[in-house]
């Protein structure tokens, strides 16, 4: 099994434990399954270590639903993976700079993985000063430009899973769109027109949304 956590946070004192039992009582070894949990964002390190030496029950089951987005979780969610689902697709691509982790479990899905969630808070992230600008968010390194261009290679290379869930692949398309016209141009509009397996009527209200932040976006820029 594959644990996630990002290096300024903390394990809650049993997650790990309680995972590794949920696995050992339900799966075989070949079992495809991953699963996270929800977060206690603390400002404080000293809170922080509070919370993740308070005792808590964890109770880990599946994620039902057909929604893939209850399924898509960020890498610092206490999350872990079967190492024969970790190596079926690839690991996480070292290409994406932004949003790797949406890309990594819609692989996981499309692997025809089983998401399992833990709905107390078993991760505490900390959201307090990380000591210079820079380091509060790596997303805020890279321009829309960027950002954009890697929302299309997931919405390209993860097509076939995100058909079969519409809402889940319009969100995706307008977090795409948003960077577009952030970025200027009209590369979002004309990649939208392309897209192939989009319904003309969910094209039309993601064409008002990319016209609706270019707008913003020329505001912003006087």
């Amino acid at each position: 099994m594959a644990l996630f956590l990002d290096d300024d946070d903390l394990i809650a004192v049993g997650y790990w434990q309680a995972v590794a039992r949920y696995i050992d009582a339900y799966f075989q070894s070949t079992d495809l399954a991953y699963g996270f949990c929800r977060a206690n964002p603390q400002s404080d390190r000293r809170a922080m270590q509070h919370a993740a030496a308070a005792q808590t029950v964890f109770h880990i089951q599946p994620q039902v639903g057909r929604s893939l987005r209850s399924k898509i979780a960020g890498l610092g969610l206490g999350f872990w993976v079967s190492k024969t689902l970790f190596q079926k697709v690839g690991g996480i691509n070292p290409e994406l700079r932004t949003n790797e982790d949406t890309d990594f479990c819609l692989k996981l899905l499309g692997a025809g993985a089983r998401c399992h969630n833990t709905p107390s808070q078993g991760a505490v992230i900390f959201q307090g000063d990380h000591g210079r600008a820079a380091a509060s968010s790596t997303t805020k390194r890279y321009g829309p430009r960027q950002r954009a261009r890697y929302f299309k290679h997931i919405l390209d290379s993860q097509a076939e899973i995100l058909a079969t869930d519409s809402k889940t692949q319009s969100w995706l398309w307008k977090r795409y769109l948003k960077m577009e016209a952030r970025a200027g141009g009209m590369q979002g509009y004309q990649s939208l027109r392309k897209a192939a397996g989009l319904a003309a009527g969910r094209k039309r209200l993601l064409a008002a949304y990319w016209a609706v932040w270019r707008v913003l976006a020329k505001l912003d820029r006087r």
